[in-house]
């Protein structure tokens, strides 16, 4: 977190466990200071989730890698569409997704002291939202200064789908003719734009259900430890209950063996002649 948070740009430094405090503070002073302007733009800033706000400081920490991953990108998109100077499309493939997995570990590293343990579902919205924004020419500018104000839900390369990438047309072999004109009715093979598509879309399902799964998970750890302390519980009230059942039946023996003795006692008693008997008899 800033020093000080004195105009609206550093509230995107601010963790989320700090920000609605953070903004409301920044607002009054800068009504307080007459800038009206200022403080509607602060005010409309909004709570960053721990994906976004760990996505907002790793290019503010370490924005030469952001923007290597956003060349990355523009790379990869014109290998995409067969432009130059995007090179091979499995090298910039490569590149791409490793320096995806780079911003990604860097980005969690940055998760780690502010708050609880790293979900798989904020992994997923994290690395999301690194891809979309490093491939969205509109969001690269918010990305490089570390001010994105919403995580980006647009999986990956499906923002290069208004482009048409460049088709090459080869020259026609001899003796081809019948062979096109039999292969006419044939559906068309996917372009690398579409395959592309198809994968990252994939993956975006696979980490959503990868996602459940985990809240599934955590929610069954949850309840066997629940059940667990509830068996515990169960275990101590009925040894508790088992000991108050043996001093019940120690006590009932106590009570038992105290009305023999008085039982006994008053035996003696009406057995033995009083003191009048006795000076009577002496007489």
């Amino acid at each position: 977190m800033p020093e000080k948070v004195e105009r609206p740009a550093d509230l995107y430094a601010v963790p989320p466990e700090q920000f609605t405090a953070a903004r409301q503070a920044l607002v009054a002073s800068l009504r307080k200071a007459g800038d009206a302007a200022g403080a509607a733009e602060a005010a409309a800033i909004k709570r960053p989730t721990r994906a976004l706000w760990a996505v907002n400081q790793l290019a503010r920490q370490d924005g030469t890698v952001v923007a290597r991953l956003i060349d990355a990108a523009e790379r990869l998109k014109m290998a995409q569409l067969g432009r130059r100077p995007g090179g091979d499309m499995r090298e910039a493939s490569e590149a791409y997704q490793a320096l995806l997995k780079r911003c990604e570990e860097h980005a969690r590293a940055l998760l780690q002291p502010v708050g609880p343990g790293l979900t798989v579902a904020v992994r997923n919205r994290l690395t999301r939202t690194l891809a979309a924004a490093a491939a969205d020419p509109a969001l690269r500018p918010a990305l490089r200064e570390g001010r994105l104000p919403h995580e980006v839900a647009t999986a990956g390369f499906d923002v290069f789908s208004g482009v048409r990438p460049l088709t090459r047309v080869p020259s026609r072999p001899k003796g081809t003719g019948s062979a096109r004109t039999a292969a006419a009715g044939q559906p068309a093979a996917p372009s690398d734009h579409e395959r592309l598509g198809r994968l990252m879309r994939a993956r975006t399902a696979l980490a959503e259900a990868q996602a459940t799964l985990a809240k599934a998970q955590a929610g069954t750890v949850e309840l066997v430890r629940t059940a667990a302390g509830a068996r515990r519980q169960a275990d101590e009230a009925q040894r508790a209950a088992e000991r108050s059942k043996a001093e019940e039946e120690t006590a009932s023996r106590r009570v038992a063996e105290a009305e023999q003795a008085l039982h006994a006692a008053e035996s003696v008693d009406s057995c033995s002649p009083s003191e009048d008997t006795r000076e009577r008899e002496n007489r």
